[in-house]
């Protein structure tokens, strides 16, 4: 038997809002050589996000580039300040990320991401 969890919105859907944030700020990253891709995970790929919500990004860069890692968290920082939503942004090195035990929510989480930007620079549809 599968469990189903409902989603149970504390006030008014913002899934357009987030995913046009999402959107922007990911353009913003896909840019920079080393950005081997980005994924979009939580409620962002469920499809709901009330303003309790926050918007969940994962980006795998090539190569250890601090000097990128850095530029990277200056735009997350700048685009939490513009548009005054919390942003859970995490940044993997690949060849660190490959090494790691994932346990169970991270994979379920993982299994269920939407793919925005592919290793071929390939941008997917929100």
């Amino acid at each position: 038997m599968v469990l189903e969890m409902a989603a149970r919105l504390k006030g008014r859907n913002r899934i357009d809002y987030f995913r046009k944030v999402a959107a922007e700020f990911a353009s913003k990253i896909r840019v920079h050589d080393g950005v081997a891709g980005i994924l979009f995970i939580g409620g962002l790929v469920r499809g709901f996000a009330d303003e309790f919500s926050d918007l969940d990004i994962v980006v795998f860069l090539k190569g250890k580039n601090e000097g990128l890692k850095k530029r990277l968290i200056e735009l997350w920082l700048e685009a939490e300040h513009r548009h005054n939503i919390e942003i859970d942004f995490e940044i993997h090195f690949i060849e660190d990320f490959m090494r790691l035990a994932l346990d169970e929510a991270d994979k379920w989480e993982f299994s269920k991401a939407k793919i925005f930007l592919t290793p071929m620079k390939k941008s997917e549809k929100l």
